[in-house]
Order: C-alpha cells, then sequence, then structure tokens
C-alpha cells in the first residue's frame, strides 16, 4: 500500500491508549473540496492511510481501507459518509501521491518555515505525552487559526496531539470522481470532522497522535484523587474520588461533568444541551453512561433513555409506559393536534388506531395512495422542464399533498398552499422560535378548515368519497359509541394527510444520497422492486427525521437491574438505535444492499416508532412510507438533471433535519432512455 515502517502495534501506558505516530496533510483546493490525508507508520492497526474529504458543500466523507480502521475513525470524527476503499499513500521527500476510491491526488513540498526546524528538536518522547499537547494548545491557536492540540472526540474519547515538523505544501493537483479540484488554496472555511482544524496554510505535519477511550480515562481519573466535600446540590466542574466512586469524567466539549451514575439522575438538567446538540444528545449521552440506561434531567424532571429491541418493545408495552400525559402541549398544538390518537391509550386507543389501522395498511389501501402520488408526480415533472431551477423539497411536499388529498376525498383549492401548512406542522414541533408559532398558525388555519369540511359532509352538503378518508373519520364512532366532533375529526384527518406530506424530507433526502451516491442512484433506476423497498429502508435508517418518542412510567418499573421510579420520563433514542453499531454493520455507511437479504426486523429499524403497530403507538403509515419511497426513488434516479452549487449540509442540531438547501436542480428533463438498462437487458 505504500506505506514504510516497522509495522508495529502502538498502545500507550495503558491498555487503553492508542498512540498513531505518522503524518497529517492539511491540503485547500480552488473548488472549495478540503482533504486530509493521514499517513500512519505506527499505529495499534499497524501501518495505514486514510483520507478525509469535505466538499465544498459541506458534504464530509471519510475514505478508510479497511473496515476496523474505518469503524474507529467514524467513532472519533464526524461524517456524512464512510466508504472503505484501497487507500495508497506513497511519501517522498518531496511529494506525496494518494489515491483513495475516487479521489487522486498529488502534491509537492516546499521548504520549512521557521516552525518546521524549531518542531524537529523536540523529543519524540516529549511529544508523545499529554501533558506537552495540553501545554502547546493556547500558542498553536494563537498563531495558527482553527488548530487545536487536544480536546474531547467522539465515543467519549480525547486527543492529544504533538507536533514534530511542519512543511508548507508548494503545488498541488487533484481529482475527485473524475472532476478536476483545480489548484491549491488555503484551507477556508476550517475542516469540521472533529474539535480542531488542519492549519489554513496547505501543509504537511508530523505528528504523534494519542487516544484515550472512555474506559481509560475513568481509570485515571479515579486513581489516586482524594474525594473533595461539597455541597451535593451544588454546581461541579470536578470531583474527585477513590476507585468506585463518582469519577470527574471530561465531556464531548471539553468541559467536566460528573460520571453519570446508572441509580440516580444527573444533577445539572440537560433541556439547553437537547436544543443544542439535538439528534446527537442522547447518543452522545450514551456513550459516557456506564450503565445499560441513561439518567437525565429534562425540563426539571427525572428521566431516563434507553435504545435497542428489548428496550422498544420494554417501551411499548402499556403495562410499562403511557403516552396520554407525556406529550409536551407545543407539540400537541403543532405536530399531532389535542385530543389525537396519540394522546390515548388502551381501549380509546386501540378502537381510534383502528380507523387508521383500516386507511393506510393493506395492499389495496397503499397502492390507492402510491398511484395517486405518482400520478401527481408525473404531473409535476412534466411542469419542472418547463423551469430552470427546482427545489426538490418544496416540489415533494406539493405532489405528495396534492396525491394524498385526491386519495382522501378532501377537495383543494391551491395545493400549495396547503402543502406549507402542512410542512410547517412538522418543522415547527421542537423549536420555540417563528417556526414554532408558524406550525401554530398553520395548524389553526388547518383545523378549521377540515373541520367545517367534516360538518359539511355530515350535513350532506359536501361529498364524501364511499370508503374514502374523509368518509371515514367523519364516520367514526369511539368506544364510548360516539362520533368525534368536528375539531377532533379535523385533527385526525391532518393525522392522515400530514405523515403522508413529510415524506417530502425522505424524499429531498433521497435526491442528497444519490447526488453523492452516484452508484445507488443507477442501480435504483433499474427495473429492481427489491432494491427499491431496500432502498427506501435504508434511506429511512440512515437519514435523520424523529429524533426520540417520549412516555411516562406508569409504575415503580425495572429495567435490566436498573431501577425506575413511577413517573419517570421515559425517552426511547430512534435516532441512536438506528445508527448503533451493536445492530448494524458499518451504520454511518449508506448501504441498501443490507435490506436486500434481510428484511428489517420489527424493533430494530425504528424510524418512525417501533412495537406493535396495531396495539401500539407505531405510526400506522409506516407502510405507506415505504411504499411511496419505493415508488418515487425510482422516478427521482431515472430523472435527468443539473445539481448547481448550493447548501448541502444537514445540520443534526435542527430538529427536524433537513437538507439546508432542500436540494436543488437544474434543467430537469425525463431522458429519452432510461439512465441504465435493467440487469435482464444489460445480460
Amino acid at each position: 500500500m505504500g506505506h514504510r515502517g516497522s509495522g508495529r502495534l502502538a498502545f500507550g501506558r495503558g491498555s487503553g491508549r492508542l498512540v498513531f505516530e505518522g503524518w497529517i496533510a492539511g491540503l485547500g483546493t480552488s473548488s472549495g473540496t478540503r482533504v486530509v490525508v493521514g499517513h500512519w507508520e505506527v499505529s495499534p492497526f499497524g501501518p495505514f492511510g486514510d483520507v478525509m474529504v469535505e466538499r465544498a458543500d459541506g458534504h464530509r466523507l471519510l475514505l478508510a481501507p479497511t473496515r476496523r480502521t474505518a469503524d474507529f475513525i467514524a467513532g472519533t470524527y464526524r461524517f456524512d459518509e464512510v466508504r472503505v476503499v484501497p487507500v495508497d499513500v506513497r511519501r517522498g521527500r518531496e511529494a506525496w501521491t494518494v489515491r483513495a476510491g475516487p479521489l487522486d491526488l498529488r502534491f509537492t513540498l516546499g521548504r520549512s518555515g521557521p516552525l518546521g526546524p524549531l518542531l524537529r528538536t523536540l523529543p519524540g518522547a516529549l511529544a508523545r505525552r499529554p501533558a506537552w499537547s495540553t501545554l502547546t494548545d493556547l500558542p498553536a491557536r494563537l498563531l495558527l487559526r482553527g488548530v487545536r492540540t487536544r480536546g474531547s472526540a467522539g465515543s467519549g474519547r480525547r486527543e492529544w496531539y504533538g507536533a514534530r515538523d511542519l512543511r508548507p505544501v508548494r503545488t498541488l493537483s487533484a481529482a475527485f470522481a473524475g472532476d478536476d479540484l483545480g489548484t491549491s488554496a488555503p484551507v477556508v472555511p476550517p475542516v469540521r470532522f472533529g474539535f480542531g482544524s488542519v492549519p489554513r496554510n496547505p501543509g504537511v505535519t508530523r505528528v504523534v497522535t494519542t487516544v484515550v477511550p472512555v474506559r481509560e480515562r475513568r481509570a485515571a481519573n479515579s486513581r489516586g484523587w482524594r474525594r473533595r466535600v461539597d455541597c451535593p446540590r451544588r454546581r461541579m466542574t470536578r470531583v474527585s474520588c477513590p476507585p468506585g466512586g463518582d469519577a470527574a469524567l471530561p465531556t464531548a466539549r471539553g468541559g467536566h461533568s460528573r460520571r453519570m451514575n446508572p441509580r440516580r439522575p444527573a444533577l445539572g438538567d440537560s433541556s439547553l444541551a437537547a436544543l443544542v446538540k439535538g439528534y446527537n444528545w442522547l447518543p452522545d449521552l450514551s456513550s459516557r453512561a456506564t450503565g445499560p440506561l441513561v439518567r437525565v434531567r429534562v425540563a426539571g424532571r427525572h428521566a431516563v433513555a434507553l435504545r435497542g429491541p428489548e428496550a422498544v418493545r420494554f417501551f411499548y408495552d402499556e403495562r410499562h409506559v403511557e403516552r396520554a400525559t407525556a406529550l409536551p402541549g407545543p407539540v400537541l398544538s403543532t405536530l399531532f393536534g389535542r385530543g389525537a390518537v396519540h394522546t390515548l391509550d388502551g381501549t380509546a386507543h386501540r378502537v381510534r388506531k383502528e380507523m387508521f389501522l383500516s386507511l393506510l395498511t393493506g395492499r389495496e389501501a397503499v397502492a390507492g395512495l402510491v398511484e395517486q402520488v405518482a400520478s401527481a408526480w408525473d404531473e409535476a415533472v412534466d411542469a419542472w422542464s418547463g423551469q430552470p431551477s427546482v427545489v426538490l423539497f418544496d416540489e415533494a411536499s406539493r405532489v405528495l399533498t396534492q396525491g394524498v388529498c385526491r386519495w382522501a376525498g378532501i377537495p383543494l383549492d391551491d395545493a400549495g398552499e396547503t402543502a406549507r401548512d402542512l410542512v410547517a406542522m412538522v418543522d415547527g414541533f421542537a423549536t420555540a422560535g417563528p417556526r414554532h408559532w408558524r406550525a401554530r398558525r398553520a395548524r389553526s388555519r388547518s383545523e378549521a378548515w377540515l373541520a367545517r369540511l367534516v360538518e359539511d359532509v355530515r350535513e350532506g352538503a359536501a361529498p364524501a368519497p364511499a370508503g374514502s378518508p374523509l368518509d371515514a373519520v367523519a364516520r367514526h364512532r369511539d368506544a364510548d359509541g360516539r362520533t368525534l366532533d368536528p375539531h377532533t375529526a379535523a385533527v385526525e384527518l391532518l393525522n392522515i394527510v400530514r405523515p403522508t406530506a413529510a415524506v417530502c424530507w425522505f424524499v429531498s433526502y433521497a435526491g442528497h444520497a444519490l447526488h453523492f451516491r452516484p452508484e445507488i442512484r443507477q442501480r435504483l433506476a433499474e427495473d429492481d422492486p427489491a432494491y427499491a423497498v431496500a432502498f427506501a429502508h435504508e434511506l429511512r435508517r440512515f437519514y435523520p427525521f424523529a429524533p426520540f418518542v417520549g412516555g411516562r412510567a406508569v409504575a415503580d418499573l425495572e429495567w435490566q437491574g436498573e431501577r425506575i421510579p413511577a413517573g419517570t420520563l421515559i425517552l426511547l433514542d430512534l435516532y441512536g438505535q438506528n445508527h448503533d453499531p451493536d445492530l448494524w454493520d458499518r451504520p454511518l455507511v449508506l448501504d441498501p444492499r443490507r435490506f436486500l437479504e434481510k428484511p428489517p426486523g420489527r424493533d430494530a429499524l425504528v424510524p418512525q416508532g417501533g412495537g406493535d403497530r396495531a396495539t401500539g403507538h407505531r405510526c400506522p403509515g409506516e407502510d405507506a412510507t415505504i411504499a411511496l419511497l419505493a415508488a418515487l426513488g425510482p422516478r427521482l434516479a431515472r430523472l435527468e438533471y443539473d445539481v448547481p452549487a448550493q447548501d448541502l449540509r444537514i445540520p443534526l442540531s435542527r430538529i427536524p433535519a433537513r437538507v439546508r438547501s432542500g436540494f436543488v436542480m437544474e434543467r430537469v428533463h425525463v431522458p429519452m432512455r432510461p439512465l441504465a438498462t435493467s440487469r435482464a437487458a444489460a445480460g
């Protein structure tokens, strides 16, 4: 692979301390793509190379040579995509060549500046000491903007960098997937793989990197420290204790917090952290937890967080958890509506849920919805071809709204306006800002409109096609034998059409996926229904949608030996479970093939909740979502269009997350022939 070195495995003092010795090349290009190349001659994995790429639109890609190295690096840094590909890094005295999957790279080095010779005088033993990296962190920040020599990484790890040489990059030529990346340029903006960036000026740094996993840090923190006596309610920045006590642990952002005692809730409230970290909030807490669950405080209340198939079954058992009293008022006022099926438990919930199941499950019901949406898509595509550009998120929301309302028997005056209101209800449920108030106004308008429609249907002033959702909701009788009042009927009609419109999130994610993974696009364009369904499953697993769901413990409970008092808020970490390496092979890699041979387990894949659909709170429209994506995904793959420069980042701090630009497409048209022939024709 072009690596020279001893091939030794590097473990520092203490069984958990990992040492990497080699070079890091930080490179910018005139196209805006930035590249970080790691060339490790000594590491716990033997000699290897890896490449981190951040495209101009913010997409972060890891190219690693083996699954072991990919899993370790992806667990330490942050990426949007991970690929295991051959990585060949050849380091010469004056020039480097790098070949890694789609990337071809060559650069030459210039003469060292004054900092290079100074760093070369540093003894290797000193560079390996974390204390030295801690001492040099502030000077590094001042001299080299964005550079850090210590910090917290993913999976509860902490890192130290000891630099031993620095040389500038003089010339560079690079191509990605055959596209020229341009000439050498400053690394601007800084890369966002970890807690710091490489220097702004392209260069190569000889470095010793020390990584300490969380278990080693706990052991180090517990050795030889005396316990500090404090008021137990005082905010603690550092707590010293003997082994077995409550050791202080650095958090993922470099501060300090108490180790989570699995039998006692943390003293600090996590509400602000949940708002700031978004989807990563519970996964980050889980990575630092010492027991089978996470204990936190949310809005001043004791809460626990769980994940995994067993946790799903535990959570959706009504003997353990109730949902009716756990949904916050702001969520009811935006996403679900007051009086919705989501607020019911027991017999009342099952009777109301049967209505949804009769409308949204079964081959005929789902096929009717898909037919209407697919027809609306085909009509829309003809109009797109006459426009200079379209935003996939917005157009998909209109298509889905028009299709679902036709299927539901709901007359529309303006599909675009209705789509905007339905999207607003989903977009604003998890924020206290303008999006939330926009969602409230959208729900008020929509409930008033549909309540009048239900009244007109009951009075015979408006038609409702027999067997349509409008007809079914207007005639439905609850467990008490009464019909739904007009307001509640409107709420439940919205709970049929709103989730369908929300599939636009996944349609825009599909555009994102097919743009960055052209091999998936080519396969999806073929006439392969099984692959289309697998793509729908993987899209829902890989991309962020619902972060977690919550309920309240109905009695004193026990989970894997841990007590959960009655009334405790119980959170099921959906996003964390869908990216759990214990459940999924290479969870940070988008790979529909994982579902081709084995369909997802009911309680393993939970993007829209889990449990039994008939008796629990699992989304009844899940079959419809999968069928819609399996129908629209190939249609999107077969279109021809250009993707202009735009912001394709998906910030996980935003709930619900979405592609920032909405995925803009230019010059859209249906090709005269498919992008790829079917396998039968190819054979």
